[in-house]
């Protein structure tokens, strides 16, 4: 007797929209497959604040404006709608079919490493936000030690990595003319495995 062979359904962005606009939980989309975003916990949303609050601040008197994980990036290059904790956009929006909760165009990116790290069968976060053409700067900021990977876009889209451990380093972020401390991004948390 032959057996029955389940396929992957494919979703159309379109079908994803609609689903996701009725959803209880947030899921990015991927090349057609729908992938639940991984909870966050205390640590991740005090980082994601802090993040947050210092760009506003910075960005008080500059065209640069701050979004938290309420707002998709699409990244057409990789067919991906993906949910940033935190993103910055300079100048003036492009969104994703008149859709003002997707945004096409953010020049930095930060994601706080959540309890699984997400992988989209084979392709992780960093290879689908490369996509974005105009991306300057990509942050990694693990919630359980002091660590912030910094990946910044050099020419011919090659990417310099650098790697911080002290809270008295300073991030540089000439993509958007600010510097960002380690010690304002942790500041307050308190790591869950910490003596």
């Amino acid at each position: 007797m032959a057996q029955l062979q389940m396929g992957t359904y494919y979703y159309t962005p379109e079908e994803y929209l609609a689903l996701e606009d009725a959803a209880e939980y947030k899921s990015e989309y991927v090349r057609g497959q729908i992938f639940p975003r991984s909870g966050e916990n205390l640590t991740h949303n005090e980082i994601m604040g802090n993040i947050l609050t210092c760009f506003h601040l910075a960005f008080k008197t500059s065209d640069c404006d701050v979004y938290g994980s309420q707002v998709k990036v699409f990244v057409s290059a990789n067919d991906a709608f993906l949910y940033p904790d935190v993103m910055v956009l300079c100048g003036q929006p492009e969104f994703f079919k008149e859709r003002r909760d997707t945004i096409c165009n953010p020049i930095l990116v930060v994601e706080v490493l959540s309890e699984s790290i997400r992988d989209y069968n084979g392709y992780n976060q960093f290879e689908l936000y490369r996509g974005v053409e105009i991306l300057q700067d990509y942050l990694l900021v693990d919630q359980h030690q002091i660590q912030v990977q910094h990946y910044h876009k050099l020419e011919e889209n090659r990417w310099l990595l650098t790697i911080f451990t002290q809270l008295e380093s300073v991030i540089d972020l000439p993509s958007v003319d600010i510097t960002l401390p380690l010690s304002e991004i942790y500041h307050k948390v308190k790591f869950p495995n910490a003596e």
